[in-house]
């Protein structure tokens, strides 16, 4: 069988693949017949693949509010804060203080320390995608506030 022969026989198997478009068991009368009804002949569709949705990073934050003063002027703060992921950090610093990380981790053990030298209220917070996780409050002298916890989605 000859080339040309060969393919001009494969062209009605082609055109079959269109469904009802066409009638299969005709053979196109020219070369521009056949060009014309493989060129009107539709693909299926193919599905798309589902874009899935990124993971959404989880906001940490940690507050410290107070009013504390030693012999009549704003004491320091010392705080020490951090997570499994970020480690610890310890600074002093003067109320109100805060400070926010974010991470795509799901489980994470959280900690805020805070020590004050003076006469006063404080107040710390752990808040995590907006919702409170820890909070404590502490009054009088030198007062002193410790929080921690496991957060797990």
């Amino acid at each position: 069988m000859e080339r040309r022969t060969f393919l001009a026989s494969l062209l009605p198997l082609a055109a079959c693949a269109c469904g009802d478009k066409f009638d299969c068991g005709a053979v196109p009368d020219s070369t521009e017949d056949r060009r014309r009804q493989m060129l009107e002949c539709e693909a299926p569709t193919p599905q798309p693949t589902p874009i899935p949705e990124p993971p959404k990073a989880n906001t940490i934050e940690f507050r410290v509010l107070g009013d504390v003063t030693y012999d009549g002027a704003v004491s320091g703060t010392v705080i020490q804060w951090g997570s499994t992921q970020e480690g610890t950090t310890l600074l002093t610093s003067t109320l109100p203080w805060f400070a926010s990380t974010k991470t795509f981790r799901d489980n994470l053990f959280l900690v805020l320390s805070v020590n004050v030298t003076g006469i006063g209220t404080l107040q710390a917070q752990i808040i995590i995608n907006n919702e409170l996780f820890r909070e404590a409050t502490a009054t009088g002298f030198n007062p002193k506030i410790s929080l921690s916890g496991l957060f797990s989605k």
